[in-house]
């Protein structure tokens, strides 16, 4: 324990000469605390537990004379606490963004100390340690889209209780980009039956679901495998320049993406 600071304490002259300074002194098993005036003067932690019951005394240490009044017993009380729980960014792509928490506890100056639990819709994913009155974690990345509740619970102390507070992110579908290649590169009317090659990435995905050609008349459907897809066209019953588009429809990780495409169909000779 260190000592007092003396401009902490209400002078003994002038004005307030008769006016009495009021110490709290609370033990709990884990530390001695002790507020002059209502401010947090003094702390004592232990490793091992301190007695909360039994004697006390008053002791003065300096010269003259100390006089004591209105001495009392309190019961252990408890102080309540207040939790606050940010996550940055508000907004992430699913399976890449990890979010960051920040969580506050406040006891209304009582000094505040513990563990905060972390937990995603409901399930535990984090413990961290305050250290003044802040802890700070950083979240897995999400496997699925939606709106994520994100709760942060105090577990409390022996003097402050527990409180909780939640927040939320949006987990978004993952952009995708498509490239599309007509094969073979020579291709003969009423005789070449063309292949569009087609290949969609998304970051951290390998995207899956139906993709479509549209080439004039023509519509063909195909299904990913591995992110890619080969999809035989009908032979063009005449020459000139065809354009169209290939679609991707997206999946439930993946958002959906549209490029165009041209071909150009030659005589046969």
């Amino acid at each position: 324990m260190r000592s007092i600071d003396p401009d902490q304490r209400v002078r003994r002259s002038g004005p307030y000469e008769h006016e009495w300074n009021t110490y709290l002194i609370q033990v709990t098993p884990s530390a001695l605390r002790v507020f002059l005036n209502g401010t947090l003067v003094n702390t004592l932690a232990s490793d091992s537990p301190l007695a909360v019951d039994g004697y006390i005394g008053l002791e003065n240490s300096s010269t003259g004379a100390v006089r004591f009044k209105s001495i009392q017993m309190l019961p252990a009380a408890t102080v309540a606490s207040t939790t606050t729980v940010k996550a940055a960014p508000a907004a992430v792509v699913v399976k890449n963004g990890r979010p960051s928490v920040t969580v506050a506890v406040d006891a209304g100056g009582t000094p505040v100390t513990g563990n905060v639990e972390i937990s995603v819709g409901g399930v535990k994913t984090a413990t961290v340690a305050l250290v003044d009155g802040t802890a700070h974690t950083t979240l897995p990345a999400f496997a699925s889209t939606g709106t994520k509740s994100i709760t942060a619970r105090y577990v409390g102390s022996d003097i402050v209780e527990p409180s909780t507070a939640s927040t939320s992110v949006t987990v978004r579908k993952a952009a995708s980009t498509l490239t599309a290649r007509v094969l073979p590169r020579r291709i003969v009317a009423k005789k070449t039956k063309a292949t569009v090659q087609i290949v969609v990435r998304a970051p951290g995905i390998t995207p899956t679901g139906a993709v479509t050609v549209k080439l004039g008349s023509k519509t063909v459907t195909g299904t990913l495998v591995n992110g890619q897809a080969l999809i035989r066209l009908p032979r063009f019953a005449k020459p000139g320049t065809v354009r169209g588009t290939v679609t991707y429809r997206g999946d439930a990780l993946t958002d959906g993406v549209t490029t165009s495409v041209v071909v150009k169909v030659v005589k046969r000779r």
